[in-house]
């Protein structure tokens, strides 16, 4: 019996909470504020990262800002540098911050400059 109050009170918790009201507006943009509003609240996390990185925090809230700004139009971000350094920890953590705003979204590590010619070259024709 003490389940079945528990979730008594879980289900009328959840029924007193208020909604998003439509209004006068479009669905379709209620839609998608409402599955923009959803998304934040999720857990994004895909990849595990550590919660804070010595001398890095600043550098993952520059590359998020700059992904948030949207006047570059930029499609792909590259992170290039000795190894050893965080690079995939970083873009792990960039990656978690903002793929719910793509529609698609893809996370590349391991590879060599050798082959982003590669990449490049079956990602995006050029003819």
């Amino acid at each position: 019996m003490e389940r079945v109050n528990g979730w008594r009170n879980a289900l009328k918790e959840v029924a007193d909470l208020a909604g998003m009201v439509l209004g006068d507006g479009y669905e379709a943009w209620f839609v998608q504020s409402f599955v923009e509003v959803v998304s934040k609240n999720l857990d994004p996390k895909i990849f595990h990262v550590p919660l804070h990185f010595i001398g890095r925090d600043a550098l993952v809230q520059d590359i998020n800002s700059w992904l948030q700004d949207g006047s570059h139009g930029a499609a792909i971000a590259l992170l290039y540098e000795i190894g050893g350094v965080g690079k995939t920890a970083i873009g792990k953590s960039v990656f978690n911050k903002n793929s719910y705003k793509f529609d698609g979204k893809s996370f590349l590590s391991n590879f060599r400059s050798k082959d982003m010619f590669a990449y490049r070259d079956n990602f995006f024709p050029t003819s």
